[in-house]
């Protein structure tokens, strides 16, 4: 997978040594404005858009296209008070991912020794991974082996970067977090 990476450093924000709350502030008080930026650039640019990402700590955030980074996705991301950072060349879009999720999700339901199934996408990776709670018992690995197998091999009929990663667990209890998760039990 060929991918570009261009980084934006925007100067001066935060300060070079703020107090705690202002640090806090500076580090974590831009996220609304991330996610308007995200919708943004989704809504502009909605067949190579691939997703955003925020740092953990709140240092900058990511954004990922398809092809070619845009140079007017470059434009508007000047104005968040952050290192942005852009990954081009990714070969899929958030939605792609979103609609191959929700194949998996649902093939993985479909089969008849799934207990439970919740399923996910990583928008940096292009990986829908799926856990999922079976009849087969844990002593069974050549069979547990082979439904792994049989799960990382479905069609999505989407872009060839997507990747499936199938995790058999014990027992599934999850809540939807985000856009980017589904969890349906039997």
């Amino acid at each position: 997978m060929l991918a570009a990476v261009l980084a934006i450093s925007l100067t001066g924000f935060p300060p070079e040594n703020p107090p705690a709350e202002a640090a806090a502030t500076g580090q974590h008080g831009w996220w609304p404005c991330d996610k308007q930026m995200g919708s943004q650039l989704q809504a502009k640019f909605p067949d190579e858009f691939a997703g955003s990402e925020r740092a953990a700590d709140g240092s900058g955030v990511w954004f990922g296209f398809k092809g070619e980074v845009p140079p007017e996705a470059i434009a508007m991301a000047k104005t968040l008070p952050v290192r942005v950072a852009f990954t081009g060349g990714l070969g899929y879009t958030e939605e792609e991912l979103a609609a191959a999720r929700d194949v998996v999700h649902q093939a993985v339901l479909a089969q008849p020794d799934t207990v439970n199934a919740a399923s996910a996408y990583d928008v940096k990776t292009g990986t829908v991974q799926t856990w999922v709670e079976t009849t087969i018992p844990p002593e069974a690995a050549a069979e547990r082996a082979a439904k792994v197998a049989r799960i990382n091999a479905i069609s999505t009929s989407g872009p060839p970067g997507i990747r499936i990663r199938a995790v058999l667990v014990g027992n599934i209890e999850v809540t939807p977090q985000d856009r980017t998760s589904a969890a349906i039990s039997r």
